[in-house]
């Protein structure tokens, strides 16, 4: 495995996920305003956020398949297993973002129609209406980034978690990871603690805290699909995954 400047490679990755963090946070947000205003119109909820969310997690999914691999791979030739992925992640995002959608429209409609029955009373005009309700987190761009953010960086650790699954055998030695905690205006200061610099063997998780509760529990990447909201939602971390002499040579382990 090459020498790797972890420095410039999380900054790198750090404008990256930033960039599609900001591009589908303002389609949502658009998206969760026109939910907004059909509802009050037709009194039906428009899925709006489905196309969004399929369009972001097949651009964010392929070029973080193609990064990990990249960073695993020292062969030149073309990844083998790039239209094999392809294919199983067609099939995991049908999969996985009906569940997920259906969650986001839930709380949308249930905030509507909770504040719809505060505000009827008012007799408001549709627009002042539309935009009295424009002003609550729901329907916000606060609300926008955190479900962008938080979508991204499923998408982006779920593909890694299967690029490194795609090369174990080309790479012939152990696979190791470590935790990256991206900066935050308000960061989990338990995750912070996570990014040391210090790798774990691939099948091992991360004693992780759930500060509501003062447990912890095990995570085998960010975003762990068994890992409760308190530790996901809004969560920029990543997973990178190295080989195990990597890991060795550099004091990783």
């Amino acid at each position: 495995m090459k020498r790797i400047n972890f420095n410039r490679l999380v900054a790198r990755n750090n404008r990256l996920i930033l960039a599609y963090e900001k591009k589908y946070a303002k389609q949502i947000g658009r998206a969760l305003q026109k939910q907004l205003r059909d509802y009050l119109k037709t009194g039906i909820l428009t899925d709006e956020i489905t196309p969004i969310l399929t369009d972001m997690y097949m651009s964010v999914g392929e070029r973080f398949y193609l990064n990990q691999y990249k960073l695993l791979s020292d062969i030149s030739q073309k990844n083998l297993f790039l239209d094999a992925f392809k294919i199983w992640w067609s099939n995991y995002v049908n999969g996985v973002l009906a569940e997920k959608v259906t969650r986001i429209n839930e709380t949308t409609l249930s905030k509507l129609q909770s504040s719809l029955g505060d505000l009827i009373p008012q007799s408001l005009e549709f627009e002042e209406m539309a935009n009295r309700l424009m002003k609550d987190f729901d329907f916000s761009m606060q609300r926008a980034m955190m479900i962008s953010r938080t979508e991204v960086g499923n998408s982006m650790n779920e593909a890694k978690f299967r690029a490194k699954d795609n090369i174990k055998e080309e790479l012939g030695e152990e696979i190791w990871k470590i935790w990256i905690h991206r900066g935050a205006k308000n960061p989990r200061d338990w995750h912070v603690k996570l990014d040391n610099g210090k790798a774990i063997h691939e099948d091992d998780v991360w004693r992780v805290e759930v500060p509501s509760t003062g447990f912890t529990e095990p995570m085998s990447r960010p975003h762990d699909p068994e890992a409760s909201a308190e530790n996901v939602i809004n969560c920029g971390c990543e997973v990178m995954y190295i080989s195990y002499s990597y890991a060795k040579n550099n004091g990783m382990i």
